[in-house]
Formats: C-alpha cells, structure tokens, sequence
C-alpha cells in the first residue's frame, strides 16, 4: 500500500489523529466474522500468577479478541525467552475483554519463573507484557522431638557421694541434654555439677552424678539416712523430665 507514503506528506497532527482509529489502521474492508482479516490484533493483558506451589501454578491475564477468533497461550520459564508454553485456548469472536486462566505443572521449588500472555488472530499478534512469579520452596519436616525418662525413684550414695540414676531415651530420635540434681526445698539448691548425656532412640544409659562436697557434707550432718531431691533431665531440644528421688545414705 502507498498511504503510508502519503501519511508522511501530513502534518504531524493529522497523522496522530488518523493512528487514533484501528478500523483505519485496518486499511480497506470492515471487520466482521466473515472477513476477520480486517480486524485489529487482540488486546493482550498478562495478569498475576494464583494458586502457586512448589511444582505448579495458575497463570492469568485477558485478551479482547477485537471481532476475531483469537488464539492464546502462556509462554512461561526462568527467563524472559520463556521457552516452554501452556495449553493452547481459542477465544471466540468478540469486542470484549475475556479472562484466561491456565494451570502449569513440573516446576522446581522456590523459584522465580517470567511468564506472558499470546494471543494472535487474522488482524495479528498480541503480547500482554512480562511478569514474574516464585514458587514455594520445599518445607523441611521437623525432626521428631526426644523424650527423656528419669529411672528409679531410689538411689544409693555412695561413700565418695556419686548417686547412679537410669535415664531412658523413650523416643526414634537421639536424646543429648543435661542431668542436675538439687535439693527438695522451697529454695532449692543445686547438689552438684550438671552432667551431660546423650542416648541413642530407645536405649538406656546409667548416669553417675558427683554431689559437691558441701552438699554431701551437709547432707550427711543431718544424719539422716534417706533424703529428698529433685532430679531433671533436659535435651536440647527442650524436651525434659523431672522426678522427686530420695537419696539412701549407708
């Protein structure tokens, strides 16, 4: 066609009038369902990703077909060269927007994907813009929490004051915390130094706890042959147990 040399003889102004029509941009010939092929290309929005996973996700956007069948689909991928494509829809002829929606799958996790609408019919093609979404990433599942046991309620003094107590990791998981032993008072008072331990799932294990030596000094001035105390477990992972033992004194 020669209008568009022509168009460059006018002036400025008339040009951006006549550019304002898309009936005229489709040069002769009227737009209608027996001749599409003088309908303008859609109007293609990209619109916001919904219902996003770690492996999927629904994309959206709208295309006004503009009087023609108007094919549509979704380039998508983590570059904007997209380079893999959703589902193809046909739209039917109309002068209204219409909303799509379609679902892609075998994504990875906790990654950013570009996406756009295409849609093209007999007036041309159409691209809605590029946008941006992130799956979700892989959530860890959270270990099994221990649970530590305290064994006997009676236990034996030795002459050098070590105590024996039977701890029992009840739990799949490893048990590894501390063992303290202070006295059943209202201000209870530690008896000695915390212990350490760690015990596989299901196992048991004899732990020797030394009471200081003021403690054991005042305990046996007290001439007393069995005495109260607290004793408590803790893991790292908090788990803990408590038990009122009483101390045999020989």
């Amino acid at each position: 066609m020669r209008r568009i040399g022509v168009l460059t003889l006018l002036p400025a102004v008339v040009i951006a009038t006549l550019s304002l029509s898309a009936a005229t941009a489709a040069a002769a010939g009227v737009c209608s369902a027996s001749s599409p092929q003088y309908c303008p290309a859609p109007a293609v929005t990209t619109g916001a990703a919904s219902s996003v996973t770690t492996t999927s996700a629904t994309l959206n956007g709208t295309v006004n077909p503009n009087g023609a069948a108007t094919t549509c689909s979704f380039g998508y991928g983590t570059t904007t060269g997209y380079g893999k494509g959703s589902s193809v829809v046909t739209v039917p002829a109309g002068t209204t927007a219409v909303s799509l929606s379609l679902p892609i799958t075998g994504l990875s996790a906790n990654t950013t994907y570009h996406f756009e609408l295409a849609c093209t019919n007999a007036g041309g093609p159409g691209l809605g813009g590029d946008s941006t979404f992130k799956t979700l990433a892989v959530k860890k599942p959270k270990p099994p929490k221990s649970k530590i046991a305290i064994g006997k309620r009676k236990e034996t003094v030795s002459k050098k004051g070590v105590v024996k107590f039977l701890l029992t990791c009840k739990s799949s998981t490893t048990c590894k915390g501390k063992f303290s032993l202070s006295s059943n008072s209202k201000k209870s008072k530690s008896l000695g130094k915390t212990v350490k331990y760690t015990i596989r799932g299901h196992k048991h294990k004899t732990l020797s706890f030394k009471l200081s030596k003021k403690a054991l000094k005042q305990l046996k001035k007290a001439k007393h042959t069995r005495e109260k105390a607290k004793a408590k477990a803790v893991d790292s992972d908090k788990a803990s147990a408590k038990a009122t033992v009483t101390l045999i004194f020989r």
